[in-house]
């Protein structure tokens, strides 16, 4: 950790720092000890870290609403209707229906 590189850090700069997001993402032992001593060092940047580790905190149990998002929604809806109505596929629909799912993955593992 580079102790002077965030000297100068608000809070909306931690949200954007890799070893910062790393820490509130995947806490560790050996994380929480090098923040905790930084913080030992700087005392005054205690006020940014809290108010850093709120944001995040609240921003991750927000909802997400992006066009991604609202897109997907409608894709399952539509999916989950035309399942309900077409009971038993035929084997043309199969193959649409599979690749259909196929693109949703696609999309799933792009937005996280």
């Amino acid at each position: 950790m580079d102790n002077q590189k965030y000297l100068g850090f608000e809070a909306a700069d931690f949200l954007l720092d890799e070893d910062f997001m790393a820490w509130r993402k995947r806490p560790s032992a050996e994380a929480e000890g090098r923040w905790e001593t930084w913080l030992l060092l700087y005392p005054e940047k205690r006020g940014e870290v809290e108010q850093a580790i709120e944001l995040f905190e609240t921003l991750r149990i927000a909802p997400v609403f992006s066009p991604e998002v609202v897109l997907l929604e409608r894709e399952w809806t539509r999916l989950r209707r035309r399942i309900r109505r077409d009971r038993l596929l035929r084997p043309k629909d199969v193959a649409a229906w599979v690749k259909r799912k196929w693109w949703i993955a696609v999309k799933i593992l792009s937005i996280t």
